[in-house]
């Protein structure tokens, strides 16, 4: 689905799509691109922004649930251990505190400079932790 959801934003945003096939063509030339190294994947660094935003607006977990060994604080309010807890990862990536405008599609909120300075649990399409998914693997 990850795929169909990129391919969708691709194909919506045709500016997005031309500065992907700028990238492809500088990297391959006119040249076919039969033999994709992995050096090939690692010069693909705007795809990668457009692969991160496509998760970030549509992650492959929705939501991810865990069982609270210890009690949670939370400003305020203390969430007592052995209670289920759940972060819906698709409204955590539209929180318009960390992603303005956040129902855009903006391959450059992945930009160095524009993740600088942002908590790296704010974009977790795979979850985090010691239980994240086997996916992330494939994010970079």
């Amino acid at each position: 689905m990850s795929l169909c959801w990129t391919l969708h934003l691709l194909a919506a945003n045709q500016d997005v799509q031309d500065k992907v096939l700028a990238e492809i063509e500088d990297i391959f030339g006119s040249r076919e691109c039969n033999e994709i190294q992995k050096e090939h994947l690692k010069k693909m660094e705007y795809l990668e922004k457009v692969i991160k935003e496509s998760l970030r607006l549509y992650p492959s977990v929705p939501y991810i649930s865990r069982w609270l060994e210890n009690d949670l604080i939370l400003g305020d309010y203390t969430v007592p251990a052995k209670t289920n807890i759940s972060i819906v990862t698709y409204f955590l990536h539209r929180n318009p505190k960390i992603y303005p405008d956040p129902d855009k599609f903006d391959p450059e909120r992945f930009s160095q400079k524009n993740s600088a300075a942002r908590h790296p649990f704010a974009y977790i399409p795979f979850s985090a932790g010691p239980r994240n998914c086997i996916g992330k693997l494939f994010e970079t």
